[in-house]
């Protein structure tokens, strides 16, 4: 907030009278901070975790290695989700791959690029010659921008 002093009285940015007491008490640029310590720093729930897997199990395992046993016996009673889990961490996840080429290897089109200004007036041309309109104009580039303006 700028406030601004004249014959010792302070004002706000839209001239009204702040009072002094205000103005002692609002941070001064370069000053101490009004939270010198911040936020307190709070422990994430992987360093929470982390922790209690690292624990040892009642039967001298850890809860990590207790975990393990039981995603294995589930794996080899046929239960996918724990057969993937184990997969996905032995091996990573499968990418996902989006095909756009034709069985052929081909591209299935072309892609045009429009970033140039000069491909993009072009871009513009091919329509309006190859696309009528109601109209006996065509569909220009204010058109197609939508920038309002009639061609």
């Amino acid at each position: 907030m700028a406030i601004e002093e004249r014959n010792g009285k302070f004002y706000n940015k839209l001239g009204q009278e702040v009072p002094k007491g205000f103005v002692d008490n609002m941070f001064k640029a370069g000053g101490p901070s009004g939270n010198p310590k911040g936020r307190p720093k709070r422990r994430t729930l992987s360093e929470e975790l982390h922790d209690l897997l690292q624990k040892e199990h009642k039967d001298g395992m850890t809860n990590m290695e207790a975990l393990a046993v039981v995603i294995l016996k589930q794996a080899r009673k046929g239960r996918f989700p724990f057969i993937k889990e184990i997969f996905e961490r032995m091996e990573g996840k499968v990418a996902d791959k989006t095909q756009i080429t034709g069985a052929d290897g081909k591209n299935l089109f072309n892609v045009m690029d429009l970033s140039d200004g000069k491909r993009r007036t072009n871009f513009y041309e091919l329509l309006q010659g190859s696309i009528a309109s109601t109209d006996d104009g065509g569909i220009g580039p204010s058109r197609l921008r939508g920038d309002g303006e009639s061609n």
